[in-house]
């Protein structure tokens, strides 16, 4: 049985520096798609949907970008290997912004909720 050497474990140092780094990411990464969202149904008139799908996206590429990079400190930006990454990435999420879209649209359209 193959066990991990003690150099290839991460210390519990790192392990929290990682979760950390992930956390704050992770409130960024809801700040842009909220403030994406916004603009788009305040600013650039939007229809709310479209505006939801647009942050999404925003917030995705941001949120790989920079767990990529400073969560995970992978180095690699062979072509190949991000775009197979991206859309790893992307496709762990696409449920999750359905189901959003769908409660948005519940909520907005059936429900009379106001879309921000």
């Amino acid at each position: 049985m193959e066990t991990d050497s003690p150099k290839d474990t991460p210390s519990h140092a790192e392990r929290t520096k990682e979760l950390i780094a992930y956390l704050i990411f992770g409130v960024l990464t809801t700040l842009i798609n909220y403030v994406v969202y916004v603009a788009g149904i305040l600013v650039f008139h939007i229809d709310y949907i479209t505006s939801n799908w647009l942050a999404w996206f925003v917030a995705v590429l941001f949120a790989f970008f920079t767990n990529k990079r400073y969560v995970f400190h992978s180095l690699s930006w062979d072509k190949h290997l991000v775009f197979r990454e991206l859309w790893q990435f992307i496709s762990a999420r696409i449920f999750a912004v359905l189901v959003e879209t769908a409660l948005l649209w519940l909520f907005v359209t059936v429900l009379g909720y106001n879309e921000l």
